[in-house]
């Protein structure tokens, strides 16, 4: 008897989620209509407050194309609002946004990773998104630390070895903001390759954190300063996919595909132009990747 009463409530609580999940989406494009409105009238925080439940977000993260097209005009709306507020809204939005352009289509799945962020900024910033992203504003640009002039650089192999195993074990263990200040540390005393390494590290980072602005800038030095390293172009191949640059992507995946690089690679730079050439763009030249 109580197996059977335990089951009809956790029966009753299933009916009541899909219930609630259904209401939420038939009230999202009214609620898109409001903060639009809301918007208008120079209502941001309006806007903010109306956009949580206006991003629907389905049972299994499926959407079907109409209820994709929702989303993708509240996240579109939310980039707007962010804009007026000062800051970049892309590291936050653009990879949403372009999973949810390409359900629009014939609907299909969204990430429940991709969609994470998005809500919890729209659930009262929990992340602290928008306080970093003005803190990166007002330092006026790049803002990856710099060796200064007479700075004791690391140059002992060992020692290089230990930063990189410090930092490797901080993400291996979840710990992305105190890989990052080891990182912002060690790299006010490196150059050259060791550089590169942790600029590759700190790209993968921010990319964690859904900030894809600041990896593709790490992936995009750490391949200025080791040209013939292809994982940093495939980096700042993806780290740009994300970021809707669909021809800067191409062009560092077909980089990285040119310097032959091994299989994991390889599938990475691949991966960028087969998705994006899927959606339309124009293969880049010279692509090889239709083979792999």
């Amino acid at each position: 008897m109580t197996w059977a009463i335990v089951g009809g409530v956790v029966a009753l609580v299933a009916v009541l989620g899909v219930l609630a999940v259904r209401a939420e989406r038939h009230t999202a494009a009214a609620k898109l209509l409001d903060a639009q409105a809301a918007f208008q009238r120079g209502d941001f925080a309006g806007a903010l407050k109306l956009l949580k439940d206006a991003l629907w977000v389905p049972l299994g993260d499926k959407y079907g194309a109409a209820d994709a097209r929702t989303a993708a005009a509240a996240v579109g709306l939310l980039e707007d609002v962010l804009k007026k507020m000062g800051t970049d809204p892309a590291p936050l939005t653009a990879v949403l946004k372009g999973e949810l352009a390409a359900a629009s289509q014939a609907g299909g799945p969204v990430a429940q990773a991709v969609i994470d962020p998005v809500k919890r900024f729209l659930d009262g910033d929990r992340d602290g998104w928008l306080a970093q992203a003005l803190a990166r504003k007002t330092l006026g640009g790049d803002a990856r630390p710099q060796p200064q002039a007479g700075a004791d650089l690391i140059t002992v192999a060992a020692e290089q070895a230990q930063v990189v195993s410090t930092v490797g074990r901080a993400l291996g263990a979840g710990k992305i903001d105190d890989a990052l200040t080891a990182l912002d540390t060690n790299l006010q005393r490196a150059d050259g390759a060791f550089r590169a390494t942790l600029l590759s590290q700190r790209g993968g980072a921010s990319a964690l954190k859904q900030d894809f602005v600041t990896a593709a800038a790490d992936h995009a030095e750490a391949a200025k300063l080791e040209p013939d390293n292809a994982a940093h172009a495939a980096n700042l191949a993806e780290s740009l996919e994300k970021l809707g640059d669909p021809a800067g992507a191409l062009g560092a995946a077909q980089k990285a595909l040119d310097l032959q690089p091994l299989a994991d690679v390889r599938d990475l730079a691949s991966g960028v132009i087969r998705r994006l050439t899927a959606l339309g763009a124009a293969p880049p030249a010279g692509d090889s990747s239709t083979g792999n």
